[in-house]
């Protein structure tokens, strides 16, 4: 199992689709403000959807990524771990738990796939505490996105813009569960831009 930890905070205003934007593809006159907090807002639902839909991070992003196993290549019976985060752009410390504590691991490299980015431990976890001690005897901290918004590629903001439109025009009425009655066009956008585990 893995999970993440996000050292960063994204403002709204950092999204890859500004509020200007956004009210410009509504075809709302940019003078009227009384629905910008509703529009922020729905920045954000559809951009939290995107990065689900993609598996990708839009505003680069620091990371801790916590992990209690690794898994063995079918290819070439390595071990290693997915950072589930992409695209990386840097892996600024890989560290096990030893004696209770993080200490910086070197015995590593780095393998793109794909998918998401591999690291390879040649010689497993050789030091690490048992699971019983820390149960994430391994941790990364990374760095993941694009860039800033103008960095994010032009089919993941229309894809963003076209589920701001639909969900203001179905505001108040409660939507099926699991992304199911999200526009077509909405899904269409993403499906390029999916990234999914390679074995």
């Amino acid at each position: 199992m893995d999970y993440y930890e996000q050292t960063t905070i994204i403002a709204p205003e950092d999204f890859p689709v500004s509020l200007e934007e956004a009210k410009h593809w509504l075809r709302m006159d940019m003078d009227i403000t009384r629905h910008d907090p509703l529009i922020t807002s729905l920045i954000v639902t559809a951009t939290d959807f995107a990065i689900k839909a993609t598996n990708r991070i839009y505003i680069t992003t620091d990371f801790y990524g916590f992990y209690d196993c690794f898994k063995v290549s079918t290819v070439d019976s390595l071990s290693f771990i997915s950072i589930k985060r992409a695209p990386l752009v840097s892996i600024s410390a890989v560290e096990i738990a030893i004696d209770g504590t993080y200490t910086a691991f070197t015995d590593y490299f780095e393998k793109k796939t794909s998918g998401f980015t591999r690291l390879i431990f040649p010689n497993g976890w050789t030091g690490a505490d048992s699971y019983t001690t820390i149960g994430y005897p391994l941790r990364v901290t990374f760095s993941a996105g694009y860039g800033t918004a103008e960095d994010v590629p032009e089919g993941i903001k229309t894809g963003i813009k076209q589920h701001v439109a639909f969900l203001y025009e179905n505001i108040g009425d409660t939507l099926p569960e699991s992304g199911k009655g999200i526009p077509v066009e909405v899904k269409a956008a993403y499906k390029k831009y999916r990234i999914m585990e390679t074995f």
